[in-house]
């Protein structure tokens, strides 16, 4: 009687250290994955140089890049930068390649538009697209 009660006691001690042990490894890779979102996060808000084609028409502004499509804060960079591509635009609806530095943010949920959006901090250089690309479509008048 006495082995089984002492053979019991081992085995229910040796399951409950290997629950705690679990209960530690999963906790330290929550921290983990929240560590790495945290950073993922703060990378993502960091000011880095971004190469597009800019538009500003009707109180909307965008910065298309090859990959994505951005909304851009309407605040006193862009309106700076909508007056240096104002020369380069032969209509209101084309496109200037620009390049910046901006933090690309989310959108806030009550927003519309596209699920980023760039705030500017530094212009640093605007040029006209080639011609070929713009391509306007217009209707005749009967």
């Amino acid at each position: 009687m006495k082995i089984k009660t002492i053979i019991l006691g081992m085995l229910l001690l040796t399951v409950m250290s290997c629950k705690k042990e679990a209960k530690a490894t999963t906790t330290t890779a929550v921290k983990e994955t929240v560590e790495k979102e945290t950073v993922e996060k703060e990378e993502s808000k960091a000011i880095k140089p971004i190469a597009g084609e800019f538009l500003y028409y009707a109180d909307a502004a965008v910065l298309k890049t090859p990959t994505q499509v951005y909304g851009v804060v309407i605040d006193a960079k862009m309106h700076e930068l909508a007056k240096q591509v104002a020369p380069l635009k032969k209509a209101d609806t084309d496109m200037v390649e620009v390049v910046l530095k901006g933090e690309i943010v989310p959108k806030n949920a009550d927003e519309e538009g596209w699920p980023f959006k760039v705030i500017i901090k530094e212009i640093v250089e605007v040029k006209q697209v080639a011609t070929d690309d713009n391509v306007v479509i217009k209707k005749e008048k009967n």
